[in-house]
């Protein structure tokens, strides 16, 4: 049996992850210990000077440290990510959810609470975890939403994440490219599709160019084959007054502007900025 100290620890691992060029390393390395010893926040500041972790406590520490500092993200390390105040199962077949795309769920609440349609229906198309359709089925219990992802692995997470949060009822996770399976029209269409350009991939950090899933990143070269797709799919999709809302890449959207404006003349076209001030959401009313 081992017997060291946990701020000792908790120092330790800082240092290894702060050499390493991780961002937040104190918190991360919170992170770290909390799930190798599975201990709550309290835990974790109640036991600082306890010494009771064991060899194979040890051994799990050493080996998620280790693959931090090579860039592995934390959501996949320990395989949850939180967003909109509820915990997702996370793996690498799935991007982790990012705060930007809480702008897209406030709007698509507020759009959907405005409405007089007594059970909209939603799609939530390229879903991954599912953190969109089942945070408005959460959010609003009278919706139906149809979760869409091209990947097998993905919809399985989205499923599995919808059974764990209790939204089984409005969420159905399918396997599918776009709107193409899909034969109803939609109150709403939400997404968050793939819009870096293939070029840009291998210049972002680590954690996302290395970790995360290509399929879910590759826009294109342009960045916007899938969403121009979406919105020519969408023509025949989206109910007369329905809306149509996406996240982008905040340079993208002068051209996803326009692509909206072709696709549907008389649209109302909003754009939506997120915490930093960039433009975020592209929300299309037709």
């Amino acid at each position: 049996m081992y017997r060291v100290n946990l701020r000792d620890l908790y120092n330790s691992v800082n240092d290894r992850l702060e050499a390493a060029g991780i961002p937040e390393p104190r918190l991360e390395s919170q992170l770290l210990l909390r799930h190798a010893f599975s201990l709550t926040k309290s835990d974790f500041y109640s036991r600082l000077y306890d010494e009771d972790f064991d060899q194979a406590a040890l051994a799990n520490l050493e080996i998620i440290v280790q693959q931090r500092t090579t860039r592995k993200p934390l959501a996949y390390i320990v395989q949850v990510a939180e967003f909109f105040g509820r915990e997702f199962s996370v793996n690498s077949s799935v991007l982790i959810p990012r705060q930007e795309t809480e702008v897209l769920i406030e709007h698509c609440i507020e759009v959907l609470r405005a409405s007089s349609i007594e059970k909209p229906l939603v799609s939530d198309i390229g879903t991954g975890s599912g953190i969109i359709a089942i945070t408005l089925a959460a959010e609003i219990p009278a919706l139906q939403v149809i979760a869409v992802d091209r990947s097998i692995e993905a919809s399985s997470m989205a499923s599995n994440n919808s059974m764990t949060i209790g939204t089984t009822n409005s969420v159905h996770c399918i396997t599918g490219d776009l709107l193409t399976s899909l034969k109803c029209q939609f109150d709403l269409i939400a997404a968050n599709l793939p819009y870096i350009s293939t070029l840009s991939i291998a210049t972002l950090q680590p954690e996302i160019s290395i970790y995360e899933p290509k399929i879910a990143l590759d826009g294109g070269h342009n960045g916007l084959i899938l969403i121009e797709r979406l919105l020519d799919q969408s023509r025949t999709r989206i109910k007369q007054g329905g809306y149509i809302v996406l996240e982008i890449d905040p340079p993208l959207a002068p051209a996803v502007l326009d692509l909206a404006q072709r696709y549907f003349p008389t649209c109302n076209a909003t754009l939506l900025n997120d915490l930093n001030g960039d433009i975020r959401i592209v929300s299309v009313q037709v």
